[in-house]
């Protein structure tokens, strides 16, 4: 007999996932024109989660030694017969929220196993994985899960590719990386600019500045340590100085 199946809550919409991909690219200083992200699909992938317990061998002169001890958990995707370390940290991390699932009839490859053929894979598999001989590797807690994830499509670099998210937090799963976005010089300049605009902004700004010259000047500090490698960014902020300071003796 089997173990009872399990399952994550869907608790997380489409729409919502959508959205953690979105927040994603935002996040990183994208805009919208830079990337897209379409509709999300649902699936509910199969796994066989488990504990493992294994300690691995050393020969010696004096015969084999324990040489390490290791415990952790995996979870083997059937029918495919691959582990997935992020579906087993997902189901780790959630664990206590699994509940009861009826619809074992529609898990694919799942006819045919027994609790024990289960316990064999699961050790076999542990021990080549952790380069173990399979009488030194003992699994336990073998818990079959459906685990929920929406699959949503973007579009980057002129790349298309798809995200999963999990369905019942809303987490995106590792494999999803967004390069963080480097602004342009000009980019740089008309924030700073723009943060200058009012009294408080600009006064801070020029005490800022000042002080770094000062230090320049001093011989306390180079240009390039003390204002970065932007000297564009500097030009441009001294010329509006400047330019204030002539509107305010013109009293324009």
């Amino acid at each position: 007999m089997l173990p009872q199946l399990h399952s994550l809550p869907e608790r997380v919409s489409a729409d919502a996932a959508v959205e953690s991909v979105r927040k994603a690219f935002l996040s990183k200083g994208w805009q919208a024109a830079h990337f897209s992200v379409s509709g999300a699909e649902l699936s509910r992938p199969f796994f066989v989660y488990f504990v493992f317990d294994a300690f691995l061998e050393t020969q010696t002169a004096r015969g084999k030694i324990v040489s390490d001890t290791m415990r952790g958990n995996m979870a083997l995707s059937l029918p495919s017969l691959s582990f997935d370390r992020r579906a087993s940290d997902a189901i780790a991390e959630n664990f206590a929220e699994l509940v009861p699932d009826s619809s074992e009839a529609a898990v694919p490859g799942l006819k045919g196993f027994t609790s024990e053929k289960l316990e064999l894979i699961c050790r076999l598999k542990s021990a080549a994985e952790l380069g173990a001989e399979e009488k030194n590797v003992v699994v336990s807690a073998i818990t079959l899960v459906l685990l929920p994830v929406w699959s949503v499509g973007f579009s980057f670099q002129g790349a298309a590719s798809r995200a999963l998210v999990s369905a019942f937090d809303g987490k995106i799963l590792p494999g999803f990386f967004v390069p963080e976005r480097v602004k342009g010089a000009f980019e740089t300049a008309s924030e700073t600019v723009s943060g200058m605009s009012s009294a408080g902004g600009f006064a801070g700004s020029a005490s800022e500045f000042f002080s770094e010259a000062a230090g320049v000047v001093s011989g306390r500090k180079s240009l390039a340590r003390a204002f970065g490698d932007d000297f564009f960014v500097v030009l441009l902020v001294i010329a509006v100085m400047v330019l204030f300071a002539v509107f305010f003796i013109l009293g324009i």
